[in-house]
C-alpha cells in the first residue's frame, strides 16, 4: 500500500475510522467473574471456641494483630484489627475476646 504526500512532502491527516460516536455507555456494575471463591481465610470451628483467649499477639506492619488459636497450629487465627489492639505492642502477651463471627468466616477479635 503506497502513501499518498502532499505537495510539502508530509502524509495528509486522516480521520480515524475508529472515530465514530460513542454508544449508550455502559453499565457500571463489572461483568461476572463466575461463583465466588471461598475465602482462603475462612474458619470452621472443629469444637467449642473460647470466649477468650490469651496468647503472644503478632503484629504486621499494616498494624493488624493475628493470635494463633492453638500454638500447633498456625493457619486456624484471630484476626484483631488496628482499632482494636487497645495498646498491645507485637510480642505482647494478650488476652483477646472473640467477636461474633458466623461459620466459614474469618475470625475476629478485640484485645481486652
Amino acid at each position: 500500500m503506497t502513501q499518498h504526500h502532499t505537495r510539502d512532502g508530509k502524509t495528509p491527516h486522516r480521520k480515524s475510522a475508529h472515530t465514530a460516536p460513542h454508544s449508550a455507555p455502559k453499565s457500571s456494575r463489572p461483568a461476572s467473574r463466575g461463583p465466588a471463591r471461598p475465602n482462603p481465610r475462612a474458619f470452621t470451628p472443629k469444637g467449642p471456641l473460647p470466649k477468650e483467649i490469651e496468647s503472644v499477639i503478632s503484629i504486621t506492619g499494616k498494624g493488624v494483630g493475628y493470635i494463633p488459636l492453638s500454638p500447633d497450629n498456625r493457619d486456624e487465627r484471630i484476626r484483631v484489627e488496628t482499632d482494636d489492639l487497645n495498646t498491645a505492642l507485637h510480642g505482647d502477651i494478650v488476652k483477646v475476646a472473640l467477636l461474633p463471627h458466623r461459620a466459614g468466616e474469618e475470625l475476629f477479635g478485640t484485645v481486652t
